[in-house]
């Protein structure tokens, strides 16, 4: 049975269930015997951990520590899924690591929760990232902590938010919101302005009432608050609807004017408007048809990244970008130049008996280097 069995016996199943021979591939499984062979002295599960690992001295400083067995195996595994995502010591592989980082989140493990926030935020599925952040921020970590005060300029709002009794959903979109006013504030708005909008428009999505207000603001008016889009008063009603839906309250003037827009888009009343929102619930949000951004003075590389068929153009005219989520994440702010998480952040796991708390060192920068010629590398038997 395998809690009898020795060192290289241990090596053994550990290999058979990380290549998956005669029965499932289970990382976490094969890492789990490894680590027991390696306490009983087996050099060749040592040499496995160091292979997938990239950094043996870290493999060796979890095991040391006086932590449950699962948090071990995870710890581990986050420095498999962080050197495969960096290329520190193995091989490069960009998609395996974040797939490994994921399946950890997904798991709860606080350190990973925040690496996919960052990594979700850089693909542009902000809304995902500032999930994973609350996650974390949960269990109390200071990183996402961190991140969340960077985008959004203000963790003390954030902090209210979290403490007012909505959903969830709603409470993302308020973070959202945040992140978006942030941008906005910023010296330069124009030059974030597909970030901006594609970021109100998922707070939007989420529920929040600002961001649809701010939307059809933009919509409507076609420059807004520092930044430009082409007009659309069918989208601009539709998101002042959407504002009301969620809680948003126009004055007496506002009202009037949105009488008005409704008059002049084709309905009878504002209140038919309505109306037909409340059956249908299928109105269009800020350029949901993905209307063209009208923005200038950006340089052709810049413009070639969001839309292949753009128009050269001069001073005395101005670059029509198509916004979408894969042209926003073109201009989403740059990552720290370290992806990943910082050192020294707390965790804590418990298990049946007692709760355990540790800072997981991290590799030394010494080692953060990319391997060369190790493709291919298989786990060893005995």
């Amino acid at each position: 049975m395998a809690e009898q069995a020795d060192g290289p016996a241990l090596n053994n199943l550990g290999s058979h269930l990380y290549q998956g021979n005669g029965t499932e591939k289970d990382i976490p499984g094969a890492i789990g015997y490894w680590i027991r062979a390696m306490t009983q002295g087996s050099r060749d599960a040592r040499q496995n951990l160091a292979t997938i690992s990239g950094n043996i001295e870290y493999v060796e400083s979890i095991i040391a520590k006086k932590l449950p067995q699962k948090t071990k195996v995870q710890a581990i595994i986050y420095c498999i899924g962080r050197a495969n995502y960096l290329g520190e010591n193995v091989e490069q592989n960009v998609e395996f690591g974040a797939e490994i980082l994921k399946r950890l989140a997904d798991d709860g493990f606080v350190l990973a929760l925040c690496d996919m926030g960052k990594l979700e935020f850089r693909r542009g599925n902000i809304a995902e990232a500032v999930e994973y952040w609350l996650k974390a921020l949960a269990k109390n970590s200071l990183d996402a902590n961190k991140s969340l005060a960077k985008y959004s300029g203000d963790i003390e709002q954030v902090t209210t938010i979290l403490s007012e009794t909505i959903s969830e959903e709603k409470k993302v979109g308020k973070i959202l919101y945040c992140i978006g006013e942030n941008y906005l504030n910023s010296k330069k708005p124009a030059e974030h302005t597909p970030f901006i909008v594609s970021v109100m428009h998922k707070a939007s999505e989420a529920g929040d009432a600002d961001a649809a207000d701010f939307l059809g603001n933009l919509s409507l008016k076609g420059k807004y608050r520092g930044i430009t889009v082409i007009k659309n008063e069918k989208d601009a009603l539709s998101l002042f609807l959407k504002a009301q839906d969620n809680g948003y309250e126009y004055d007496v003037i506002k009202t009037k004017e949105l009488e008005k827009l409704a008059k002049n888009i084709g309905y009878s009343s504002l209140a038919e408007a309505h109306e037909k929102r409340s059956l249908t619930r299928q109105a269009h949000t800020a350029l949901s048809a993905a209307p063209d951004l009208v923005l200038e003075g950006w340089s052709d590389d810049e413009s070639d990244s969001i839309q292949d068929s753009q128009r050269s153009h001069s001073d005395d005219e101005v670059e029509r970008v198509e916004v979408n989520e894969e042209s926003s994440s073109e201009y989403l702010p740059p990552l720290p130049e370290e992806p990943l998480t910082e050192v020294g952040v707390e965790i804590e796991e418990s298990s049946d008996e007692e709760k355990h708390s540790a800072a997981l060192p991290k590799p030394p920068k010494s080692h953060r280097k990319k391997a060369r010629g190790n493709k291919g590398k298989s786990a060893r038997g005995k």
